[in-house]
């Protein structure tokens, strides 16, 4: 039998048998496993996550970009909101689909990287939006 100080803290939850056969049990549990099995879950949330969110909140959500404002998709979509800025930009109608996701979600998954236009385009959207 164990002295007060080394006491199971298992042994008061259940009597000392099952704790150390509790004991056993889990010293004998494949941990690996089951951190395996969380990874998995966790990319699967992560991967449906992906899908469910829009360009504009994948651009904010990158590294840099903390101080940007979230702008609505409609106010992008009115063209009188962004005159003068298709002069400015170059492929400002790629870029302009790719920010609303007008282009496939596959396509932006193949690309992945940010193109200096649609990074410029974003940022003169931001700037007349705060203005």
């Amino acid at each position: 039998m164990m002295t007060e100080p080394d006491k199971d803290p298992l042994a008061d939850i259940a009597g000392e048998d099952d704790a150390s056969l509790l004991a056993d049990h889990v010293a004998a549990t494949d941990l690996t496993s089951l951190v395996e099995a969380d990874d998995d879950e966790r990319e699967e949330d992560m991967s449906a996550s992906e899908e469910d969110s829009s360009w504009i909140s994948w651009f904010l959500s990158l590294r840099g970009n903390e101080f940007f404002c979230e702008v609505d998709e409609e106010y992008i979509q009115d063209d009188f909101n962004l005159t003068g800025l298709s002069s400015l930009v170059p492929y400002y109608d790629y870029a302009l689909d790719m920010i609303l996701d007008a282009q496939a979600s596959a396509q932006m998954a193949i690309e992945e990287s940010l193109t200096e236009e649609q990074q410029e385009l974003v940022e003169c959207v931001i700037l007349t939006f705060s203005f």
